[in-house]
């Protein structure tokens, strides 16, 4: 029957703006990490049509794969959402939110000549600059 299935491969926005390729790839490994997922370079769609995406991941949630990808400056998600509950989707876009902007500040104040220590306690990551003169 026509109209039953409505999986397709849609692009999911993200508040991630004028993003960095570096830094979200950095991320993404991250929340691979964080997630037990494993990396892919293609998702598909419920139907099984794939797409090949440059930074993508797997895990028991996302089982045909979510992929992430920059256009117009905007971090988007890139995967078929169908029988997957809308806050599974949300948690993952907060989780990709603070390992990208975790990874943007630590670097700017890398490149400020601070140190930087990173420290996750549950799901918060505190991170301390030291300027040593």
């Amino acid at each position: 029957m026509e109209g039953l299935n409505t999986s397709n491969l849609t692009k999911i926005k993200t508040k991630i703006k004028n993003a960095n390729m570096q830094l979200l790839a950095k991320a993404v490994e991250a929340l691979i990490k964080q997630r037990g997922a494993t990396a892919v370079t293609k998702v598909r769609d419920y139907s099984g049509r794939e797409q090949t995406v440059e930074l993508g991941l797997k895990d028991s949630t996302f089982t045909r794969g979510i992929g992430f990808t920059i256009e117009n400056g905007e971090v988007k998600l890139v995967g078929d959402t169908w029988q997957i509950s809308p806050s599974h989707v949300t948690e993952l876009q907060n989780q990709l939110n603070q390992h990208y902007t975790h990874q943007a500040v630590t670097s700017t104040f890398t490149q400020l000549g601070y140190q930087v220590v990173s420290n996750k306690v549950k799901e918060d990551i505190y991170i301390k600059a030291y300027a040593f003169s």
